[in-house]
């Protein structure tokens, strides 16, 4: 008994430890995304428009033509602006908390699998302030992405659990915890083969228990699947996702795509770089580089890990980035980096194990203090990379603003039109989507008639607007981030 109380005294006082060293670290590496903002996507869906319970409802009864069913996301949503309002502080709060649950899942899931505590709270650490985490985190919409990943490791957690200890609670909790990623985003539609792939490796001295036996472990997973692909064509006349400008879906990419795709997902763990945001600070950039590289090859060479935990860490990441390889992240200024959101957690168990120190002397404190150097470069370069962030909230806030004092009061069924490109700043969304409803919404009461458009060139406005609209055209600079008014195009021009 007392050895009992003696053990959970331990594992609570690590996992406090381990909770604290996350917390700590993702101060350290999103300090410059404060205080938020919404960007975006973020506008339409939830920011300013009205919001209710009834919304979320729809959403788990979505109509076809639709493209996606991710209800988890919206009553997510719901939850935070019901209790804070439309406050970009309270949802940044929110992300970075869902951020470090779901690091704090990948510790658990990784002593499961390895059985040491040091390397999965590594393990834990790098995926907090692994420097891609941009975009999940400072982008209010991809909520998704993180609850995604959230459920998916919790019941991953606790289908271990199940193989482990035989507690049927565990393969209950582990089976419902897929139904809600499911919900939550498409990829979660992997986990059933990452399951396979768990099971044929048999991990931590778990032994293979032939294939009958794990075939009935793993079917009900495939089962769940296979209703929610059926439910996906039931609403949607197909099974959704992205799609084309035509509506048709996206689908996966040409072979030498597919592979190409996969081959600029991981370039990108190993050089994390936000390119042209690093432009002054290049020579600094590069040697970081060069030692992140030289560490990586350096601990490889002389690794004494736990290779079935390294394969399966490597299976996690290939198997959960195929849902999204039609639409690769970009190498040059970090856009869609998203997608490597759930992959990652397989990356970071293999750089944990790899990267953990083995030896002892010299050896040792060389691994170690190489370690140090990778940890606070991943700091520095998250600090570094995340800034368009920050600067891209002040766009979406500063913009509206402007708008509305150069027009106080627009008449009914005014339109406005904005030269100039707000898509993004170095790969920080800016106004993909979302302009109209961001400056109505400032608007008391809020503009519904008002059109609001942006346009890269001034040409692309004849045919865009009814001539029967009153105009106003304004042009933006991406220099100082300002607005100014410009002769409007007559009706007749239009």
């Amino acid at each position: 008994m007392n050895y009992i109380k003696n053990k959970g005294k331990k594992s609570f006082g690590f996992s406090a430890v381990v909770l604290a060293i996350l917390f700590i670290g993702t101060a350290a590496s999103f300090w410059t995304l404060w205080p938020g903002g919404f960007l975006s996507d973020d506008f339409d869906l939830f920011a300013y428009n009205t919001f209710s319970f009834n919304d979320v409802i729809d959403r788990f009864l979505p109509l076809k033509g639709s493209s996606f069913f991710r209800p988890i996301g919206f009553l997510y949503f719901w939850v935070i602006k019901t209790i804070f309002g439309p406050s970009p502080e309270a949802f940044l709060i929110c992300s970075l908390l869902t951020h470090v649950a779901n690091s704090f899942i990948l510790v658990l899931v990784t002593e499961k699998l390895t059985g040491n505590k040091p390397v999965s709270a590594l393990a834990g650490l790098l995926f907090t302030v692994f420097p891609l985490h941009g975009e999940s985190i400072g982008w209010v919409s991809c909520a998704f992405d993180r609850l995604c990943l959230l459920f998916m490791l919790s019941s991953f957690y606790f289908y271990i659990k199940y193989r482990q200890e035989g507690r049927r609670y565990a393969y209950i909790a582990s089976f419902f915890l897929f139904a809600f990623g499911l919900m939550s985003k498409e990829p979660a539609i992997m986990l059933p083969i990452i399951l396979v792939a768990f099971e044929a490796i048999g991990l931590n001295g778990l032994k293979t228990s032939g294939l009958a036996p794990a075939t009935r472990r793993v079917l009900p997973f495939f089962a769940l699947l296979l209703a929610y692909l059926g439910l996906r064509v039931l609403l949607f006349g197909d099974i959704g996702g992205y799609r084309h400008a035509d509506g048709t879906p996206a689908g996966l990419p040409p072979e030498w795509v597919f592979f190409a795709h996969f081959n600029n997902a991981f370039e990108l763990l190993l050089l994390p770089l936000n390119k042209p945001w690093h432009l002054d600070t290049g020579v600094l950039v590069n040697f970081f580089s060069i030692l992140y590289l030289a560490s990586l090859t350096l601990f490889i060479l002389f690794a004494r890990g736990n290779w079935k935990a390294i394969l399966f860490g490597f299976s996690w990441f290939f198997i959960s980035l195929l849902p999204t390889l039609n639409l690769t992240p970009v190498q040059y200024n970090l856009m869609c980096t998203r997608f490597l959101y759930i992959p990652l957690a397989g990356f970071c168990i293999v750089l944990s194990i790899i990267l953990y120190p083995n030896y002892r002397n010299k050896i040792r404190l060389a691994q170690t203090a190489s370690l140090a150097c990778v940890l606070l470069m991943f700091v520095w370069l998250s600090h570094v990379n995340y800034k368009p962030w920050n600067i891209a909230y002040k766009v979406t806030a500063s913009v509206p603003a402007q708008i509305k004092t150069l027009v106080p009061n627009p008449p009914p069924n005014a339109a406005m039109a904005i030269i100039g490109d707000l898509d993004n700043l170095n790969g920080a969304y800016i106004f993909r989507v979302g302009i109209n409803s961001a400056v109505n919404n400032l608007y008391s009461p809020p503009k519904e008639n008002l059109e609001v458009w942006n346009f890269d060139s001034y040409d692309k406005i004849r045919g865009s607007i009814d001539p029967g609209r009153k105009l106003y055209l304004f042009e933006y600079s991406k220099e100082d981030f300002t607005v100014r008014s410009i002769e409007a195009l007559s009706p007749t021009d239009r």
